[in-house]
């Protein structure tokens, strides 16, 4: 075994060997995103100039404060953390993400380490929500990479500054956000209004733009000319284009922008699927259920998709006083066709290394509740006009699930 001693280096005359025009490519970050597919994003190095510069307009703090680190590297987030550390010439407080999902060690970290910033996902501060008489907080949150609650913050938004940040990987870590503090009580939180160094526009399936008020997909506009998807430029030509506006990115994700100016999100474009035949929000259904007492957070998914079975069931994190009436909740904001076929409990969502929902674990949680459930009764028991009528709705639906004479039209496939 060898001791190498380190080498001194003068960094004040260091030069890159790279320019920008010889390679303009800030980094590529590895992300498979919704498809479970790895795909290169190639982000431009004056992107994250630019969105740095944003990003410390918008926060308006001063300079040497604790950034807390925690995130993956392979996740978008984590350069945030970095690159606001190193613009704020202040400390990287370094932890294991997953301890701060426990109460003692949260508490110890906070009372040892005293940060002033942390860059988390919604299901680090829905946990943190949970702690009762939690100090030191830090001063500033920024919450990105999956939908906010109000719920996720309810008590944090008192003691702390909670940003809600949005943006996709492939603009650079994040392009919108709004101050919490500054929202309606119990309204379903906005994006915000979009980094200075980008632009919105929500157009419909043709691309033509849409009024205040009205949802489609959401184009941000900005310097992407030299983003794209590594080795992919049949991708890359599918989600980046250039009109008279400027060089833009589809996200894929459907919003609103509302009069106030402010640009709310109803869920992914791919999220929202058709369910019987009717187009329903994966995202936005889990936003409605999440603002039902008791619920700290919601994932909804389809069970048997692609088949005459496939249903909308909804799992519910928390403690909710009734999921009956959590479904007389959701009633009053969805047509019955809408309505989840299932909503059952779990101790904990399914979620990926980066803090975003599972849908295909729901799928699987689904199906292991289901198999605990009590047995249905016993169609040969019923009596013939029931079974009869039972028959019809098979024939007619492709149904091949379990009947009885509480069974909803609406609820299968109907």
């Amino acid at each position: 075994r060898q001791t190498v001693a380190p080498q001194e280096t003068d960094w004040g005359h260091f030069e890159s060997v790279k320019t920008l025009d010889d390679n303009p490519t800030g980094w590529i970050l590895y992300s498979s995103g919704t498809t479970g597919r790895p795909k290169g994003i190639c982000v431009a190095a004056r992107t994250v100039a630019q969105y740095l510069e944003s990003l410390l307009q918008r926060l308006q703090l001063p300079q040497g404060l604790r950034v807390t680190q925690q995130f993956s590297p392979s996740f978008d987030g984590y350069l945030e953390e970095v690159l606001l550390a190193w613009a704020l010439q202040g400390t990287s407080v370094v932890v294991d993400r997953y301890s701060l999902l426990d109460e003692k060690r949260t508490r110890d970290f906070l009372n040892r380490y005293r940060p002033d910033v942390i860059s988390a996902a919604p299901a680090l501060l829905a946990a943190w929500n949970r702690m009762p008489g939690l100090q030191p907080l830090p001063r500033v949150c920024i919450s990105g990479g999956d939908f906010l609650a109000p719920g996720d913050m309810q008590q944090l938004s008192r003691q702390m500054q909670i940003w809600n940040s949005y943006g996709p990987t492939e603009t650079c870590i994040a392009a919108s956000m709004v101050d919490c503090t500054t929202m309606v009580p119990g309204a379903t939180l906005p994006i915000g209004t979009p980094y200075e160094h980008v632009a919105f526009a929500v157009v419909d399936a043709n691309g033509r733009r849409l009024r205040d008020g009205q949802w489609g997909e959401l184009i941000i506009y900005g310097d992407f000319d030299q983003h794209g998807y590594l080795d992919d430029p049949e991708r890359t030509a599918e989600r980046f284009g250039r009109d008279a506006n400027g060089a833009y990115f589809r996200t894929g994700d459907m919003a609103m922008r509302g009069t106030d100016g402010l640009y709310t999100l109803r869920g992914r474009m791919d999220d929202s699927c058709k369910v019987r035949g009717n187009f329903i929000g994966l995202g936005e259904l889990e936003g409605k259920a999440s603002q039902y007492p008791g619920v700290v957070a919601a994932g909804a998914a389809v069970a048997w998709a692609g088949t005459a079975e496939a249903c909308l069931v909804l799992a519910i994190e928390g403690e909710p006083a009734s999921l009956g009436g959590l479904q007389q909740h959701l009633a009053r904001h969805y047509t019955r066709s809408h309505l989840p076929s299932a909503i059952f409990p779990v101790a904990k969502l399914p979620r990926t290394d980066t803090g975003k929902l599972d849908r295909a674990g729901v799928v699987g949680l689904f199906h292991a509740w289901r198999e605990q459930a009590a047995p249905v009764a016993d169609e040969a028991g019923l009596e013939p006009g029931l079974r009869l009528l039972i028959g019809c709705w098979r024939s007619c639906l492709g149904y091949q699930g379990a009947l009885t004479p509480e069974s909803d039209f609406f609820l299968v496939s109907g």
